[in-house]
């Protein structure tokens, strides 16, 4: 998709044009060999206007998009090779401007907003269920503020801070029934301060010390009966920080 850019030329002409007299809109398409539509566009003073449509040669929609003097102005949909939606976006004068959609198999997978071809504003990913699996607030491109991460079962495993794409501030991890499973102290995107991992009774199951990512002192292990076991290396991260790695890396691209 063009940003600002004159699409006129990326349309061929077609060989049926009609012409609109109260307005002197031609609208022009182009055709496969069999005569089925290929491309349906409007044009005005030589610049494409209006919507303009593209199809497959089973006659599937490809795209849709509507434009003003020959600039993406309006809503923009994207097909993928079934036929089904795979992406809905809003655009103002050429740059992606309000909510986009995205769609797997028709089912909607996120949906993000913009601002002057920015991402910002609310940013939700969606599982398989259609249950939300991720929430955030985008500034400038970046995941800024608080996230949420949910299970498939909508229940909250992960709630941590942002500040312009870094994770800043303390991310908890809960169990399934909002138990806290993990508490643990970033500062500029990496680990700082000392973690803490509890037992599904509520008491202290671990203890380590990290400076800027790296281990800064030993593991500290206790039982569920909250004595302290021998010392013990770094140890693993938990599944719900793996999977709270993934989502991240994925939000970030």
């Amino acid at each position: 998709m063009a940003n600002g850019k004159d699409l006129t030329g990326g349309f061929a002409k077609g060989d049926i044009a009609q012409a609109t007299p109260a307005d002197g809109t031609q609208v022009v398409e182009s055709r496969y060999e069999d005569g089925k539509v290929k491309e349906r566009s409007q044009i005005r003073n030589g610049k494409l206007e209006g919507e303009t449509q593209s199809f497959s040669p089973d006659g599937r929609p490809l795209r849709s998009a509507h434009l003003r003097e020959g600039v993406l102005d309006g809503e923009v949909r994207i097909y993928d090779d079934a036929g089904q939606l795979a992406q809905k976006s809003q655009y103002a004068a050429g740059v992606l401007d309000g909510r986009t959609l995205l769609y797997s198999e028709g089912q909607p997978i996120a949906m993000l907003h913009y601002r002057q071809g920015v991402q910002e504003g609310e940013f939700i990913s969606y599982g398989e269920t259609g249950e939300a699996a991720a929430r955030m607030t985008y500034l400038r491109g970046k995941p800024h503020g608080e996230a949420l991460y949910y299970d498939p079962n909508g229940k909250l495993v992960r709630r941590a801070q942002y500040a312009l794409g870094a994770l800043e501030g303390e991310a908890i991890e809960y169990d399934s029934k909002g138990k806290v499973l993990e508490r643990a102290p970033y500062r500029n995107g990496k680990l700082d301060g000392e973690r803490k991992r509890f037992h599904a009774n509520g008491k202290l199951k671990e203890t380590a010390l990290f400076k800027e990512g790296k281990p800064a002192g030993p593991v500290r292990e206790y039982d569920e009966a909250g004595n302290p076991k021998a010392a013990a290396g770094a140890g693993a991260q938990p599944w719900q920080s793996r999977m709270s790695a993934f989502l991240e890396k994925l939000v970030k691209g």
